[in-house]
């Protein structure tokens, strides 16, 4: 059986070294944030997502299916995570200290009533970003083309005076549990879309290619000559993908970023979820 995938995302606030191997490091962003576009019914809404501001109090939510008690910062999205035809719910949520902050955070998908076992996320730091950027759903999209929804979610960020990243990652659901989709060392995937007018990273599903496809962007200009624009192309193997591949090329260096060949680089392009790129 293959696993449906979970895209989990995060804004990124300093620079580091690489995420994974064969990811280049992050960079600022001053691109928005990806959307969901409301044209499927993947990309729904839940109407459980709670209003909360990055690095205050959580507010608590009310009895949702799946949240425990006194949990907060709740927000979810919804698509058919199994398969079956019927919407399901993904949940991401703080546990919350004695002063109502996260604590940890955690991700639950309810299948059609069913729920799967909880599983707790990197954020802050471990996750590549600042504490207090908290975690968010964004939406939900078929990344690998097995007919079952992925979801988008916000992990962490890091912020740059008047700009942000983002860090992306995925879980699948299969046999009823959550589980990150790996790169071919083993690792949890993540990876960054975003950045600033001489270099940017982003993120491109293909489930129609033959094999489906997971691509990463990177767009850099090297000073003097040129810019360029690399793509690692994965394949998958279940919950994990195979690869990459590596191809390249170069464009003048006086071209602008907002150039339609350069900009879809920074953006991400999965089903119905997107940047502004």
């Amino acid at each position: 059986m293959v696993p449906t995938l979970v895209v989990v995302g995060l804004v990124a606030a300093a620079c580091r070294s690489g995420a994974n191997a064969g990811h280049p490091a992050p960079v600022a962003s001053a691109l928005p944030a990806p959307t969901a576009s409301p044209s499927g019914p993947s990309a729904s809404p839940s109407p459980f997502s709670q209003e909360f501001d990055n690095g205050e109090r959580c507010p608590v939510t009310p009895s949702v299916d799946g949240v425990p008690a006194g949990a907060g910062c709740v927000t979810t999205a919804e698509g058919d995570l199994d398969g079956n035809g019927t919407t399901d719910r993904f949940l991401v949520y703080a546990k919350l200290n004695s002063r109502g902050h996260p604590d940890t955070w955690w991700v639950r998908a309810d299948l059609g009533g069913t729920l799967t076992p909880e599983l707790e996320i990197p954020h802050g730091a471990a996750a590549g970003g600042v504490g207090d950027i908290y975690p968010r759903a964004v939406g939900a999209a078929d990344a690998n083309g097995d007919g079952r929804d992925e979801l988008i979610v916000k992990l962490a960020a890091i912020l740059y005076h008047v700009a942000g990243q983002r860090i992306l990652g995925m879980f699948d659901v299969a046999d009823r549990r959550i589980q990150p989709v790996e790169l071919p060392n083993g690792k949890p995937l993540t990876f960054v879309t975003g950045g600033i007018a001489s270099l940017g990273q982003g993120a491109t599903c293909l489930p129609n290619a033959d094999p489906p496809a997971f691509v990463i962007t990177r767009a850099q200009k090297e000073f003097p000559s040129h810019w360029e624009l690399t793509k690692f192309r994965y394949t998958w193997d279940g919950n994990r993908l195979v690869g990459p591949t590596t191809s390249s090329k170069r464009l003048p260096f006086d071209t602008d970023f907002v150039d339609p060949r350069i900009l879809p680089y920074y953006g991400i392009n999965c089903g119905s979820i997107h940047s502004d790129s």
